[in-house]
């Protein structure tokens, strides 16, 4: 049988970093997107501790935590309604000495210590469960009759000790599953905070699971005629007994000519990572990562003798938009990113440019804004932070 989509899992060495890989692919065997793990060291995005505070920072509204031998950097917020498991200090502030229950966000980085938040986050297929954050909130790409629906069940479903953020996947789902997860979750999350009351600072209290799993949950969802290839057996055996009978997965074994070299998995990585993309009129877009944004410049390159200037800077925008919304999925960029258009001359070209862009983005799984065409002719443009990207791999 032809499948029109596969993913990959693999493991590969590059740039002296050795990495464990998920990469989903299109009907020609193009790359949508690339996730990694450290085969180095395992992330720890998602565990919940019982941490020490160690340091106060007011300062800096910071404070740096320890369970054990590790150090979390807290940039405090959701403090009003942090899980003490032991209470120090006088008041609901926070004290040298308290200990409570924090969650990793980040992997440490550099020389950036591990980042933790005290809104701890419990996630299913449709639902997402906090502690801190207890708003009640709907995917803005669920509209019409379905989203009616949700906001009077939430109203019914709602747990005062929880936040509760409806997932775009519930768009498919009907209510009674979606309720029974909410309960699921509840139950997952009061558990967590009951065990960490009577543990001791540097506690892990829940690991979270592997971060390919709710990929690979969320990709057989959205892509019925989809294949899973791995050449690791224990990939293949964990996900045969989790996944449906009718979802392909299959064991790579023709060691002979490896996985590796049937997919080009290097040069993907290598064209993934380059900071220059090129388009098919010629153009090119270079991407430039910085500490606190993404810069996407745009090209026309040495083409522009051959059709008159504004049509042809036209054509390059309109590529430019559809490989800039690929783009940011493939690598998993986040957080701010600004993007120099070529100048068009006319108030109909952006907005047709604007158009495209939010129309592009829609495809992506990660919540994407495009925001707006400032006097300087950039394009703002906001996804939401929810994995590394794929630089970060290889700091």
């Amino acid at each position: 049988m032809n499948y029109d989509h596969k993913i990959i899992i693999t493991k590969t060495e590059y740039e002296g970093h050795s990495l464990e890989l998920l990469i989903y692919l299109d009907e020609k065997n193009h790359p949508v997107e690339i996730h990694g793990n450290s085969a180095e060291k395992t992330s720890l995005i998602g565990d919940v501790y019982v941490a020490r505070v160690a340091k106060v920072m007011p300062q800096m509204n910071a404070a740096f935590l320890q369970a054990g031998e590790l150090v979390f950097f807290y940039p405090i917020n959701h403090i009003e309604s942090a899980i003490f498991t032991k209470k120090n200090g006088k008041g609901d502030g926070l004290c040298q000495g308290d200990e409570l229950l924090v969650q990793v966000v980040r992997d440490a980085i550099k020389t950036k210590e591990i980042c933790v938040t005290t809104n701890l986050s419990f996630s299913g297929e449709y639902v997402i469960l906090t502690t801190g954050d207890k708003k009640i909130g709907i995917s803005q790409k669920i509209v019409g009759e379905k989203r009616k629906e949700l906001k009077n069940a939430l109203s019914e479903w709602n747990h005062s000790d929880f936040g509760i953020v409806i997932r775009t996947s519930a768009q498919g789902a009907d209510l009674s599953t979606i309720e029974n997860e909410i309960h699921s979750l509840v139950a997952i999350a009061s558990k967590t905070i009951e065990n960490g009351m009577h543990k001791v600072s540097g506690t892990l209290i829940k690991k979270a699971e592997h971060s390919f799993l709710s990929h690979i949950r969320r990709l057989v969802k959205e892509e019925p005629s989809l294949e899973i290839v791995s050449d690791d057996i224990l990939w293949v055996e964990r996900l045969k007994e989790m996944l449906p009978d009718n979802i392909a997965v299959r064991q790579y074994t023709d060691f002979s000519y490896p996985i590796e070299q049937l997919y080009s998995i290097q040069n993907m990585l290598k064209k993934a990572l380059d900071k220059k993309v090129y388009l098919p009129s010629g153009g090119y877009l270079l991407i430039e990562p910085t500490e606190t944004l993404t810069v996407i410049d745009v090209n026309s390159g040495k083409n522009i003798k051959r059709k008159s200037r504004e049509s042809y800077f036209d054509e390059i925008n309109r590529e430019a938009a559809v490989e800039i919304a690929r783009q940011i999925r493939l690598r998993n960029i986040s957080g701010m990113i600004i993007i120099d258009f070529i100048n068009m001359d006319t108030d109909e070209s952006v907005e047709q440019l604007m158009r495209r862009m939010r129309s592009y983005t829609k495809e992506d799984y990660v919540k994407v804004s495009v925001l707006d065409y400032t006097k300087l002719g950039l394009v703002e443009v906001t996804r939401e932070k929810k994995y590394p990207n794929l630089y970060e791999y290889f700091q």
